[in-house]
């Protein structure tokens, strides 16, 4: 989910800040190394105060999901 950085650019990008929901149940995969499992009709959020997140994978390919992210 976290896009790829834009040409030129050296890093990239860090989520800070974040809300993932998925009507689906779902497993999630958090900077390569940690899994959540959803039910469905749950969410999870990151804040300012969390890690940074630089990877987000939903395992479940073709998983509905809504995501609204700051960096």
């Amino acid at each position: 989910i976290v896009p790829k950085q834009p040409s030129g650019w050296t890093y990239g990008y860090t989520i800070r800040k974040l809300s993932f929901y998925s009507a689906n149940a779902c497993t999630l995969l958090i900077n390569g190394k940690f899994k959540i499992s959803l039910s469905a009709g749950r969410g999870f959020e990151v804040g300012y105060n969390d890690p940074p997140i630089s990877s987000f994978v939903i395992e479940e390919s073709g998983t509905p999901y809504e995501f609204i992210g700051a960096y």
